[in-house]
């Protein structure tokens, strides 16, 4: 049987046919007035892409499958279909044996996320995991002085404890970088790739000071709600590793662990945070991250608890197991758009890196407060635009219910609290955008 290739009954439409075309129907307005806007990285976006328009230099491997993941804090239960968990580990107390043995038993991914740094209690960890390979430290030196202003203990204890981890541990990763940090604090994606590229490059250079084999990393990012945008981030994140790691020598795939933004999420009329959270666990999947933990939607304002956290599980379950979202590799390829977002934020935030890596570095640049105030100035243009309306949440400053009260279903406060403490660097604070709004709305009801 012969095949019809239905598209040869059609001529090839030149860019320059497409603009001529879309110039008479605008009749008269301009073009780039009409149509194209820019976004928050200075990203000009276009009506319309082609592949005869466009020269790529991005390339990097996707996984073959991403992960369903979530936090466990304590006890040794968990789902049966979990794929990751990470372990919540806020205290140097007794090693949680059992649930890292029956994670081991049914081949699941661990990972450590502990609020505090012990050589002892981490060789306490290994001496049970033994030669398990799927298992990751996230190590985090920097994202702990970000995050809170101090060291764990001091500079070189620190650096001495990550030292000889890098040298000793069998974990597949020792350093992890937290990008989220900054999303949530208000950085624009180029902020966030370009000061995670910079996290990690630090890491690797102390590495190689000091003769060690580098490692792969594991980088954490927050996913807002700019569908595409979210994609193309994670996907320049995986080149902008890639990059960076063949200058060490390393050629060896960084592992993403995805979860939605806090940011964006909203306590008035808070059950649209479950399809902002469903989106964005959409982009994390197209973008090609490892492992997705989903946010439950009330976790900034309500304690841990078992409906919104099988909610959130089940939103995962069925974008796998219902969506079947976990059955193309790499869905994005080749979508001229997407190609070119991912194109400019690699580029864009190569050039700052490079910019910030030969002026000092990430921590001199943290230490000095330039950091902390390019993010405050990005958020201060993000809150100016929610407040003026050109940012939009539905429920707060868009589609309001003036009849919405959630003041009796707090379990605590979902607005910053401050906490007057001595710090060797200015914290980055993260924030909800619609915080102040909320606040003034719930004072008034």
């Amino acid at each position: 049987m012969k095949k019809n290739n239905l598209f040869s009954e059609f001529d090839p439409v030149s860019e320059k046919q497409w603009k001529h075309k879309i110039h008479a129907d605008l009749k008269g307005a301009d073009y780039n007035e009409t149509l194209i806007w820019q976004s928050g990285e200075g990203i000009d976006v276009r009506p319309f892409y082609m592949a005869d328009s466009e020269e790529f230099s991005y390339s990097s491997k996707h996984p073959e499958a991403w992960r369903i993941g979530q936090r466990i804090a304590s006890g040794d239960d968990f789902p049966k279909d979990l794929e990751v968990i990470i372990i919540k580990i806020s205290e140097a107390d007794e090693v949680p044996q059992a649930l890292i043995e029956k994670a081991m038993s049914q081949g699941l991914f661990l990972h450590l996320e502990m609020g505090f740094l012990s050589q002892e209690y981490i060789g306490r960890v290994e001496g049970i995991i033994g030669d398990y390979a799927n298992f990751a430290l996230n190590v985090d030196l920097l994202g702990n002085v970000s995050r809170t202003g101090n060291w764990y203990k001091n500079n070189a204890e620190d650096h001495a404890i990550l030292q000889f981890l890098l040298q000793h541990s069998k974990a597949t990763y020792v350093c992890s970088v937290d990008t989220g940090l900054f999303q949530n604090a208000g950085a624009n994606r180029i902020q966030q790739l370009a000061y995670g590229l910079l996290q990690a490059n630090e890491y690797l250079n102390f590495g190689e000071q000091h003769g060690l084999n580098p490692k792969p990393f594991v980088f954490k990012s927050a996913i807002d709600g700019n569908y595409f945008f979210e994609i193309a981030k994670l996907r320049a994140l995986r080149w902008l590793w890639d990059t960076l790691a063949a200058e060490y020598g390393l050629h060896t795939t960084c592992h993403i662990i995805a979860e939605p933004s806090l940011r964006n999420k909203t306590t008035l009329d808070y059950n649209t945070n479950l399809l902002r959270s469903t989106m964005e666990c959409m982009s994390a999947i197209n973008g090609g991250a490892d492992t997705i933990v989903n946010r439950p939607y009330d976790s900034h304002f309500k304690y841990e608890n078992d409906f919104s956290s099988r909610i959130a599980l089940n939103q995962l379950r069925i974008l796998k197991h219902e969506s079947y979202l976990d059955k193309v590799i790499n869905p994005a390829d080749g979508a001229y758009y997407i190609e070119n977002l991912t194109e400019q934020l690699a580029q864009k935030a190569l050039s700052l890196f490079k910019e910030l890596e030969a002026s000092g570095g990430y921590y001199q640049h943290l230490r000095s407060g330039m950091l902390q105030k390019k993010i405050k100035e990005q958020a201060q243009t993000q809150a100016s635009d929610f407040e003026a309306g050109t940012e939009k949440l539905v429920g707060v400053n868009a589609y309001m219910n003036e009849e919405d009260s959630v003041m009796d279903q707090l379990d605590f406060s979902p607005f910053l609290q401050k906490e007057a403490r001595k710090t060797e660097v200015e914290p980055i604070v993260t924030k909800r955008l619609a915080s102040r709004l909320e606040k003034t709305r719930m004072k008034d009801g």
